[in-house]
């Protein structure tokens, strides 16, 4: 066993950062720290998950102060994250895949040809009962889609 002030692993002075036995030189830690810690993490993934949740729990109050000052801080970004989250939660998409979308739709609504969505985004038209996604929208045409209740013979009606 390595003496105290030299790295256990390969008996250079350390750098006295562990303490007692654990000590370690930097090389050592550098290249030993990474490694045994992700497969320490990896079979302990129960303890890793409630010691980080206690942790989040009982820093709450200064975690979301900490979240909503970055959101004011960066408006255009905590938007492009918010709508990039929704659109995986919701539809499933991910943004390349909304943006390889609407260009195979010439960058216009898929009823309309309107190359302005007439609201912030453009809406994903999807079946409600599948969650299929079927187009993008411009806000008037899904708005008049949401009027006619997704259904077809109504849409046909007003004709």
């Amino acid at each position: 066993m390595a003496k105290t002030g030299s790295c256990f692993i390969c008996g250079l002075p350390s750098n006295g950062k562990r303490g007692a036995s654990w000590e370690r030189c930097d090389p050592c830690a550098a290249k030993n720290n990474g490694r045994a810690q992700a497969k320490w993490r990896a079979a302990n993934r129960d303890q890793v998950n409630a010691t980080q949740n206690a942790w989040r729990t009982k820093h709450r109050e200064r975690l979301n102060a900490e979240k909503r000052a970055w959101a004011k801080a960066n408006p255009e970004l905590n938007a492009a994250t918010k709508r990039r989250h929704q659109l995986k939660k919701q539809y499933g998409l991910t943004q390349e895949e909304f943006e390889a979308m609407l260009a195979s739709q010439g960058g216009c609504c898929a009823i309309c040809d309107s190359t302005s969505p007439a609201a912030k985004n453009w809406h994903v038209d999807h079946d409600h009962s599948t969650g299929a996604v079927r187009a993008l929208l411009c806000n008037l045409c899904n708005v008049g889609l949401g009027s006619f209740r997704d259904s077809p013979s109504l849409l046909l009606a007003a004709e």
